[in-house]
């Protein structure tokens, strides 16, 4: 996010008395040192905000809900998107737009996020994450450790292409799997470090935005092969394109939207996923209340 053109974010709170008017910086190598701990310090203060050098570059992270409200809807006119480290694979999406032209691509995706479209999803839910499980499973009944993280990533990938799309479980191949997080580690070092790629890294991330290229192009071909177009995300991005009065909508825009939510749309939910599996496991208070819970509550999904 660019600073702000204008001061005057709302919230109080700071952890540490800082000038009038000025962001408090973050302790970036206790960060690196404790990322979780430092979390929670921030989490516990709801500072307004704070101020992240790392590098050559330097962010601003929002803390407090007010803020956060402050900057995403009262006053988003003064506040501009910068996706910049992500253009090669995000494109001008959803996500990277600003202004008329993310208001108009807002407007015309919001139907596919109605609560009468989403009622459903639940049996999505439930699938993917017993396909997740099945693993970790076979793993407890031999007492092998298990990086929980593939299968989040699995899961949350799944979800999207079969609530958002239509598309099949198993869409996501092995290959396209791989050009998801080099695209992801690679444009997010560049956005929260400066960091530079080198010949390698652009190599590297020529070869998975062509993967991205071919995944995106992938979905359309199979939706238009359809003869019945269910009617879902996918749907209103090709529709759009035929609408005279939606000149946003051309086929790079459609590849540039299906890649925002098939990568920004489950790297978040996959990350606190981990997380929060995390800290319940060093809980078992947590963990009795939560099966507590299931059991009095959940009859059938």
């Amino acid at each position: 996010m660019r600073e702000p053109t204008r001061s005057g974010a709302p919230g109080a709170g700071f952890a540490k008395p800082v000038p009038p008017n000025r962001i408090p910086t973050l302790d970036v190598r206790r960060f690196h040192e404790n990322p979780a701990r430092e979390l929670v310090v921030l989490a516990r203060y709801l500072q307004p905000a704070m101020r992240v050098r790392t590098g050559s570059s330097a962010f601003i992270h929002i803390c407090h809900p007010d803020t956060a409200r402050h900057v995403l809807q009262t006053n988003n006119s003064n506040y501009l998107k910068d996706f910049s480290p992500f253009s090669a694979i995000l494109g001008d999406s959803l996500l990277a737009a600003n202004g008329d032209k993310w208001r108009a691509l807002r407007a015309r995706m919001q139907p596919a996020f109605a609560a009468s479209k989403l009622r459903g999803s639940g049996r999505l839910v439930v699938e993917a994450a017993d396909r997740m499980i099945e693993p970790w499973l076979q793993a407890a009944d031999t007492g092998r450790r298990v990086d929980v993280m593939p299968g989040f990533v699995s899961s949350t990938l799944e979800f999207v292409v079969t609530s958002l799309f239509s598309l099949p479980h198993d869409f996501i191949t092995e290959t396209d799997l791989a050009a998801i997080e080099i695209g992801l580690r690679l444009g997010g070092r560049a956005m929260h470090f400066g960091a530079g790629m080198g010949s390698g890294g652009r190599a590297e991330l020529v070869r998975a935005v062509a993967q991205h290229d071919e995944m995106a192009a992938r979905a359309v071909a199979m939706r238009r092969a359809q003869k019945e177009k269910p009617d879902d995300l996918l749907t209103l991005l090709i529709d759009a394109l035929d609408d005279p009065d939606f000149p946003e909508m051309t086929e790079k825009q459609i590849r540039d939207d299906i890649l925002t939510f098939l990568l920004a749309g489950h790297e978040t939910t996959s990350t606190a996923l981990g997380w929060a599996l995390r800290l319940i496991s060093s809980r078992p208070q947590v963990q009795e209340r939560m099966t507590n819970e299931i059991a009095d509550t959940i009859v059938d999904v």
